[in-house]
């Protein structure tokens, strides 16, 4: 690796890639790790649902309902609201800002966002991958 590039460049790519994480409350301390945080974004509810729950229920035994589930989803995604009431883009990228604004509508109604968790809920109820992800997958 060295070989293409010196020290400071390895440092700042590894800055980059350890402070990438959605959930981060402070900003990635380079550009770098501001592009690669704001390219990892996928604000699509559908696809949040999916992740969210499957976590939820691989590694929260304890809930066994799809309110006990939902709500535990919820309230993970609120903790990621800034100061400003938004979900964090350290680049203010204007299609990513956009994608953020039209998502946090549809997220922070609440009876909305349930009803896209409700309908995940019983394709994986009906499929069986509840019990697939409870008991076999290691990663979903």
């Amino acid at each position: 690796m060295k070989k293409y590039f010196n020290d400071k460049q390895i440092n700042i790519m590894k800055e980059a890639v350890e402070d990438h994480r959605g959930s981060r409350k402070e900003p990635p301390r380079n550009l770098y790790g501001k592009i690669l945080s704001d390219s990892d974004r996928d604000f699509n509810i559908e696809v949040l649902a999916k992740r969210q729950l499957a976590t939820s229920l691989k590694n929260c035994p304890d809930l066994t309902t799809f309110d006990e589930h939902f709500e535990n989803c919820y309230q993970y995604m609120l903790k990621r609201l800034n100061h400003s009431g938004n979900f964090n883009l350290w680049t203010n990228n204007p299609s990513l800002v956009e994608q953020r604004d039209r998502f946090e509508i549809d997220y922070l109604n609440k009876e909305f966002a349930k009803s896209v968790y409700q309908k995940e809920w019983n394709r994986i109820s009906q499929d069986g991958t509840i019990d697939k992800l409870i008991n076999y997958y290691e990663d979903y």
